[in-house]
């Protein structure tokens, strides 16, 4: 996988604890951010929080769901929770670091694309 596609399950697992987990905000929204500069993309969702503060949980291999922070866990660099007086936001940033080490990074590098030329 590459940043852009760990940002994208990244970006869909906030959001689906979000909606399933938390209230919307004042303005019945849930708001995402995201930032892509220098090979970091920073991604926030902010909700109006929920009962509980939004930790990884242990699930076993038959249920259907909670593995959605340990996803997020597992591909980005760092995450967190900011938790305000009437939103709670989580964030993640993913920099194209592989957390399994650079042997694997050079081991799942693809080839380059050769070039066409034209006859």
């Amino acid at each position: 996988m590459d940043l852009i596609d760990d940002a994208a399950l990244v970006v869909t697992e906030l959001i689906a604890n979000s909606a399933r987990h938390a209230r919307p905000q004042r303005d019945r929204t849930i708001t995402v951010e995201w930032c892509y500069e220098g090979g970091v993309a920073d991604i926030r969702v902010t909700d109006g929080g929920g009962g509980r503060p939004p930790r990884p949980r242990r699930v076993g291999p038959d249920e259907e769901s909670g593995r959605g922070l340990t996803i997020v866990d597992a591909l980005a660099s760092a995450w967190g929770v900011d938790n305000g007086d009437d939103a709670t936001t989580v964030w993640a940033r993913l920099d194209g670091v592989d957390r399994a080490g650079p042997e694997r990074m050079r081991a799942q590098r693809r080839p380059p694309i050769p070039a066409h030329r034209r006859h």
